[in-house]
């Protein structure tokens, strides 16, 4: 998919390789997308801290003592056996 850049856009561009900074338009774009990305993550982990945050203030904690550290080793190790593979947020 081809996208044609609006004039100012391509100004911007051109200003930042003259600079130094970067090789090529291309260098610029694919450095832009990187800080895209990373910021849509961090977006994204701030959503799911705020959920948590929530989540406490609701009284919905959990209290974190050694059998409640057990049970959950003895399923993560049972889904293991089973070939299940951990969500994403456990083990990214």
């Amino acid at each position: 998919m081809a996208r044609r850049l609006a004039a100012h856009h391509e100004e911007i561009i051109e200003r930042i390789v003259e600079s130094g900074g970067y090789g090529d338009a291309d260098a610029v774009i694919d450095q832009a997308l990187r800080l895209l990305v990373e910021q849509e993550e961090r977006r994204q982990i701030r959503a799911k801290l705020q959920s948590g945050i929530d989540q406490l203030d609701r009284g919905e904690g959990i209290v974190m003592t050694p059998e409640w550290r057990r049970d959950r080793l003895r399923i993560a190790r049972e889904r293991a056996a089973a070939g299940e593979q951990p969500h994403p947020d456990v083990c990214p």
